[in-house]
């Protein structure tokens, strides 16, 4: 699961996801390591962190309507 949704990142944004909650790196260690202020790799993670709830948000809701459709008995004879 980890995998779909990195996938779905750009990479900037990718990067900076593995590097502080996989490598456990501070903004500010991020910071240099990618070349830009802690501002925007702060701003870069709150913006992925959004974009990775809708993701979800998205991919629960396919779910839920995927098993609602799967529950609507078939009409036999309909063709």
């Amino acid at each position: 699961m980890l995998d779909e949704l990195l996938k779905n990142l750009k990479p900037r944004e990718r990067q900076v996801m593995v590097l502080r909650y996989i490598k456990g790196k501070t903004q500010t260690e991020i910071s240099k390591i990618i070349g830009v202020s802690q501002v925007q790799v702060s701003r870069i993670e709150k913006n992925t962190l959004l974009k990775l709830k809708n993701i979800e948000q998205i991919r629960v809701l396919s779910e839920s309507e995927i098993k609602k459709i799967d529950s609507i008995p078939l009409k036999t004879g309909m063709l």
